[in-house]
């Protein structure tokens, strides 16, 4: 047995002390360390503990066997103590191989098998491997003791506590799209989560938006609140909803400390009502996200009677009109006294944009729709920018860069404009159109990329996965659904990707969705009926989803264009 230990001087196997050699070894497999040891032990040997250092401890072991010969290694691990690696292994690996196996298997097939469509052979590999990756994050951090009781090892202050922990997922990512398909496929897993959330606030002192597996200062903006203001609107409570309020009320109004993750700006944005250019990272874009986040923590707020900080909130959630330049069209920054940063570059990127520019930046107000529309003239106008967005060439300038990034080339491969699906700035896009009356336009882009720029191959994402956002996506959109703003109780309606899908709900339910004369040409709603009532909102809320039912859409060639009364339209704060 081979260890890299760094710092370490010696090694104990078994109460046997090996001394190391202290060599450099740089760029090794292994990383960087400053002992290696050599052991060589029967296979009874069990326990190596490195004396000295606690820290970058990796290992290999060879065995001698026949050519073809199986070998069967168990392996237990654990961030608590030897004691509770042994637990681990037993609890782990019993059974062996086999019933491991067996094991694993059964639950992928349950967890996949929440959804059954009609497809391709292709479509088929392409729709279950985006479900699978949808499920990857974030990893489970807690183990189980010899009582059966959830222990972890805290990364936010060292120590051992109870209960559940939860990290390895960016938030800035999966608050549009893997949240929300977890709490439509697997509620009871949400709340879990979410109180691994809450623990790690009570060990660390603010929510994590990017635990990996503790705090790490990346991207921008609160969006913990949109995870937990939609789970409590759509009646989630298993979870210690008053402290994870608190936590986040703390973070959107008091000032952080030196070194605390949270809102970077926020005394330039309560003063200001927006980050002005330079004074923090990607000013516009966190400017933008910030309102969103108000308006969930506003959510909350309602939930919990808290009228005085729901009213506070609310208004702050309008901050995002602050940045809108009428003159360009587009949200821009300002410096701190107010004026308009010289020269304007609608194809810049970076700087006060994150990972896109203004055509990538500008549209986020999941909130507010109508009052994002309004700032254009209109839901005419909003839509006519939308189009234009996705007629131009894909051309971008390096900005604030300075460099070419992969998520600028990758727009340039897509084909689709300024319309950036390689990245999550842009996901909520192609349903603004739905929101502004145009369904039509929704089924048509949709569709198109779901086909276009999803398959089963090496090749099957346009850009970073990121946690399950960019699979979720694809899972959602293909079934015809999609969350345009966590934090309301509405999913969007779309053109399914498939002529029959069935999500298996809680309780048994199950909603399924056929459509009538479904082709790759025939991508336009006709008309949508659920359990024989015509439907003519452009959204379906939660209640109404869980509950199941017999969706079934008559599709067409040509779309459907026909104008949309205010009710079918999905929630505008400033409606």
């Amino acid at each position: 047995l081979l260890l890299f230990a760094s710092g370490a001087s010696e090694i104990k196997c078994e109460g046997r002390t090996i001394r190391g050699v202290s060599r450099a070894n740089s760029g090794g497999v292994a990383g960087n360390f400053g002992s290696y040891f050599v052991l060589q032990f029967d296979r009874d040997l069990t326990k190596c503990e490195v004396i000295g250092s606690s820290n970058n401890v990796a290992a290999y072991e060879e065995f001698k066997t026949a050519p073809n010969d199986p070998v069967e290694v168990r392996i237990g691990t654990s961030f608590i103590s030897w004691e509770q690696a042994e637990q681990n292994l037993r609890a782990e690996t019993s059974g062996g191989f086999d019933a491991v196996h067996a094991r694993l298997e059964g639950l992928w097939n349950t967890n996949l098998s929440r959804v059954e469509i009609t497809a391709s052979e292709e479509q088929l590999k392409t729709f279950y491997s985006c479900l699978y990756r949808a499920q990857m994050f974030p990893h489970r951090l807690y183990e189980i003791d010899a009582t059966g009781k959830p222990i972890h090892y805290s990364p936010y202050d060292g120590k051992i506590h109870d209960g559940v922990l939860y990290g390895d997922i960016g938030i800035w990512d999966a608050f549009r799209t893997t949240f929300p398909l977890i709490t439509i496929l697997y509620p009871a897993q949400l709340d879990e989560i979410l109180q691994g959330f809450v623990n790690a606030s009570a060990e660390g002192g603010t929510l994590p938006e990017w635990p990996s597996p503790g705090y790490r200062d990346c991207m921008i903006g609160q969006h913990c609140a949109a995870i937990f203001a939609d789970a409590v609107v759509k009646g989630h409570t298993g979870f210690d909803v008053a402290a994870a309020y608190a936590s986040l009320r703390r973070s959107a109004f008091q000032l952080p400390t030196e070194g605390q993750l949270v809102r970077r700006g926020l005394a330039d944005y309560l003063q200001l009502g927006f980050i002005p250019d330079g004074a923090s990272t990607y000013a516009v874009s966190a400017t933008l996200d910030y309102a969103y986040d108000d308006w969930c923590a506003a959510q909350i707020a309602r939930q919990l009677d808290k009228r005085e900080d729901y009213n506070l909130l609310m208004t702050r959630a309008q901050n995002y009109r602050n940045l809108w330049d009428t003159n360009v069209a587009f949200m821009r920054p300002k410096n701190r006294a107010g004026h308009w940063v010289e020269p304007f570059d609608p194809f810049g990127w970076g700087g006060p944009y994150a990972e896109g520019g203004p055509w990538q930046s500008s549209w986020f107000a999941p909130h507010d729709t109508a009052g994002l529309a309004s700032l254009l003239g209109g839901p005419e106008k909003l839509t006519a920018k939308l189009d234009q967005m996705l007629g131009l060439p894909p051309v971008f300038h390096v900005g604030g860069y300075g460099q070419v990034i992969h998520e600028m080339s990758e727009m340039g491969h897509a084909k689709f404009g300024q319309y950036a699906h390689n990245n999550q700035p842009v996901f909520d896009v192609l349903y603004l159109f739905a929101a502004c009356g145009e369904p039509w336009q929704t089924e048509y882009w949709t569709h198109r990329v779901c086909a276009e720029l999803y398959n089963s191959t090496p090749q099957g994402f346009q850009g970073d996965e990121d946690n399950g956002s960019m699979a979720s996506w694809y899972v959602l959109s293909s079934v015809g659904l999609y969350p345009l703003c966590p934090g309301t109780t509405q999913y969007m309606f779309t053109s399914p990707l498939f002529s029959k899908s069935t999500l298996h709900l809680a309780q048994g339910k199950s909603l399924t969705t056929t459509a009538s004369s479904h082709s790759g040409q025939n991508v336009y709603v006709q008309s949508r009926q659920l359990d024989g009532q015509t439907v003519t909102h452009t959204f379906i809320t939660h209640d109404d989803l869980m509950h199941g039912g017999d969706m079934r859409l008559e599709m067409g060639p040509f779309p459907k264009i026909s104008p949309r009364p205010e009710t079918d339209l999905p929630y505008s704060a400033s409606r």
